[in-house]
């Protein structure tokens, strides 16, 4: 164990965490931002050995640092019983029995439903959990109408201008966002432009034909169908983008010394391409380390450093995390160090 003058504890240690794909770590000046993916659909994967699990992680980090908070994307749209992130629920549900964690130092993460609200966030639904195929049976008028038109519709939810947390930014990051959410317009304008072009030409093609011998009327179907398969799936990931895009200011809020941030794996890759296009920009964020496991649990040799200001006080808190009698090797060794640092 190593301490500094600011009583901050660091571990140096072998640690698996379960359900993890993916784990960025960052540093922005003087803040550490680490980014986890997971898969949502997966509920536990064995690690080889003492595995800690998300919300054990997430809670002595928070418990170990007064200036640190969690943002997690919120899957359920609302509904933290139908969340299909065990993750998620469990980090939530461990923080709240606990009474310890203030819980506006935990933030749900899911903006999208806010261009669909009130009327139409089923359509969200549909774009994310139906089948690929039978959203793809449907028109190009019906993708136009349900999935391009919300964005332009309520566009202005992306001014971030007179947002507390953004006007408290440095410039170069803000212009970085204002980036982010250019690109993201300019790919609306240019899918919606490309559905109307090939929806007019389909529709030419069709009108034009002057014998229904001239064409094969089963392979022309395949193409529309599988053109139709890959919009979809670009749109998909569009509409993710705009979610990152709002968790930005968060994530570069100095205020926090440090900020843990968990959503699905496109989502942790997305930010990491924005993050690599920063660093190009010259904004000072720096991957420290970067770890993948497809099948969900993340080794990690130097793990997260854990913060006590006021580590006599939060001691008794650490201990009493989920009102354990029995800890892991994990927590045991935590809490050793901590009391010999007393």
């Amino acid at each position: 164990m190593e301490t500094e003058l600011d009583n901050t504890v660091y571990i140096e240690r072998n640690i698996n965490i379960q359900n993890i794909t993916h784990l960025q770590q960052y540093k922005y000046l003087d803040k550490f931002i680490y980014i986890m993916g997971e898969r949502h659909n997966i509920v536990s994967v064995l690690c080889p050995v003492e595995p800690i699990t998300v919300a054990e992680y997430i809670s002595i980090a928070l418990l170990t640092n007064d200036k640190a908070d969690f943002i997690a994307e919120q899957t359920s749209y609302g509904k933290l019983e139908n969340l299909i992130s065990s993750n998620i629920r469990s980090t939530y549900e461990t923080i709240k029995s606990s009474s310890l964690i203030r819980e506006d130092r935990y933030k749900y993460a899911e903006y999208r439903p806010l261009f669909f609200w009130p009327d139409n966030t089923h359509l969200l639904n549909n774009l994310y959990y139906a089948r690929i195929n039978e959203i793809g049976e449907n028109t190009i008028t019906y993708i136009i109408n349900s999935f391009i038109k919300p964005f332009f519709n309520k566009q202005k939810l992306l001014e971030f201008e007179n947002n507390h947390v953004f006007l408290n930014l440095q410039e170069d990051v803000k212009e970085g966002i204002r980036e982010v959410k250019g690109q993201i317009y300019d790919d609306f304008v240019s899918i919606k432009e490309e559905l109307v072009e090939f929806r007019e030409t389909s529709k030419h093609f069709f009108e034009n034909i002057n014998s229904i011998n001239d064409i094969n009327i089963k392979e022309i179907k395949e193409d529309i169908f599988k053109y139709t398969l890959d919009v979809i799936n670009r749109i998909r990931f569009l509409w993710l983008r705009v979610n990152d895009y709002f968790i930005l200011p968060d994530l570069f809020d100095t205020r926090q010394s440090e900020t843990f941030l968990l959503m699905g794996s496109h989502h942790s890759e997305n930010l990491r391409n924005i993050f690599e296009n920063f660093n190009q920009k010259n904004i000072p964020v720096i991957m420290l380390r970067n770890y993948e496991n497809p099948e969900g649990c993340i080794n990690i040799l130097t793990p997260i450093h854990l913060y006590g200001e006021n580590i006599s006080a939060t001691l008794s808190q650490i201990e009493a995390i989920q009102n354990k009698k029995d800890y892991t090797d994990y927590e045991k060794e935590i809490i050793d160090l901590l009391r010999n640092d007393l």
